[in-house]
C-alpha cells in the first residue's frame, strides 16, 4: 500500500487557506477516483483507498491541525502497515511561487511545523514530500499569511496547481525521481 498525506487544518474556518493545499490536492485525488474519505477517530484523519495501476493508495487528510500531523501519519502507518518508503506528505510551500512545486526524497522541515511534526513523531528525515508553492512570502506576519485565502487572481489558477499536484503525487511512487514542476500559469 503506498500512502499519500495532504496537510492542513481541519474545519470550515480553514478550508480556502494557503495553508490547506495538501488537503485540496488528496479531495482531488478522491474526486477523480469517485472516492468519498471517511472519518476514522482513531487515526484522527480523513481516509480513503482506491486502486491505480496495480496498486492500493491510502490518502488521508489529518485532522490533529498542522502542528501536531506527525500523530495522525504515525497512526495511519502503524494501522495500515504502510513503511515510510511508501509515504508522500503533500503540503504548502511560502517559499516557493503559486505554480512551482518540488519532488524530495528527504529534507529538513525549512520551517514547516506541519512536516517538522511528521519527521519527529516519525524519527527521520527521509519522508518523500511534495512541497507546493502558495506564493512567495514576502513581509509581515508568516502564521497571518499561510492562514489567508488565495487572492481572486490566484485561485483562478488553482485548479491548474492542485490538478497537477495531484498527478505528481501519483507520479511519484512510478519514478521516485526529485525534480521541480513548474506549473504554466
Amino acid at each position: 500500500m503506498k500512502a499519500i498525506v495532504g496537510l492542513g487544518n481541519p474545519g470550515k474556518k480553514y478550508l480556502e487557506n494557503r495553508h490547506n493545499i495538501g488537503f485540496r490536492v488528496i479531495d482531488k485525488l478522491a474526486a477523480e477516483n469517485r472516492l468519498r474519505l471517511k472519518r476514522s477517530l482513531s487515526q484522527k484523519a480523513w481516509l480513503g483507498e482506491f486502486n491505480s495501476e496495480s496498486h492500493v493508495f491510502l490518502l488521508a487528510k489529518p485532522v490533529s491541525f498542522m502542528n501536531n500531523s506527525g500523530i495522525s501519519v504515525a497512526r495511519i502507518l502503524a494501522r495500515y502497515k504502510v513503511s515510510p518508503q511508501n509515504l508522500l506528505v503533500v503540503y504548502d510551500d511560502a517559499d516557493l511561487d503559486l505554480g512551482l512545486m518540488r519532488l524530495r526524497k528527504s529534507g529538513s522541515s525549512a520551517g514547516h511545523k506541519g512536516i517538522a511534526s511528521v519527521l519527529e513523531v516519525l524519527g527521520r528525515k527521509d519522508i518523500s514530500r511534495l512541497r507546493i508553492g502558495i506564493g512567495r512570502f514576502r513581509q509581515g506576519d508568516l502564521a497571518d499569511y499561510v492562514l489567508s485565502d488565495f487572492s481572486q487572481a490566484e485561485k483562478e489558477k488553482l485548479d491548474m496547481v492542485i490538478s497537477r499536484a495531484a498527478i505528481a503525487s501519483l507520479e511519484w511512487f512510478k519514478e521516485k525521481k526529485e525534480k521541480t514542476i513548474k506549473v504554466e500559469l
